[in-house]
C-alpha cells in the first residue's frame, strides 16, 4: 500500500518492482512540476505522469493527490524543500 497507495491497477495487476519503476519513470518525465500541481498536465496527455494522480472522496468533496506516500516521497527528494508547500497548497485536503 505504501507504494501504489489508492492505485487498485497497481495493487492487483503488476508487482511491486513494475510499480516503482513506472513511478519513477512518471516522475522522470514531469517537464514541469508548476503545472504538474496546477494538474496541466497527466490525466489526457501522453505523459506518464498520469499514473502519479489519485482521485479521492474526502467528506464528499473530490481531491487529487500524489497517488502514494512512495510517490508523494520521491517527488519531494526530487522537488526539494518547496514540495511541501506545494502539496498543500494544490491539494489542500490530501488524504496521503
Amino acid at each position: 500500500y505504501q507504494v501504489v497507495g489508492g492505485s487498485c491497477r497497481y495493487m492487483f495487476e503488476f508487482s511491486i518492482d513494475d510499480a516503482i519503476r513506472d513511478f519513477k519513470i512518471g516522475i522522470e518525465s514531469i517537464s514541469d512540476y508548476e503545472d504538474f500541481f496546477k494538474h496541466q498536465i497527466g490525466e489526457r496527455c501522453g505523459d506518464f505522469v498520469n499514473r502519479l494522480f489519485g482521485r479521492y472522496s474526502v467528506q464528499h468533496e473530490e481531491v487529487w493527490a500524489p497517488i502514494s506516500k512512495f510517490v508523494a516521497t520521491a517527488l519531494a527528494s526530487k522537488i526539494g524543500e518547496s514540495f511541501v508547500s506545494k502539496v498543500m497548497n494544490a491539494f489542500p485536503n490530501n488524504p496521503v
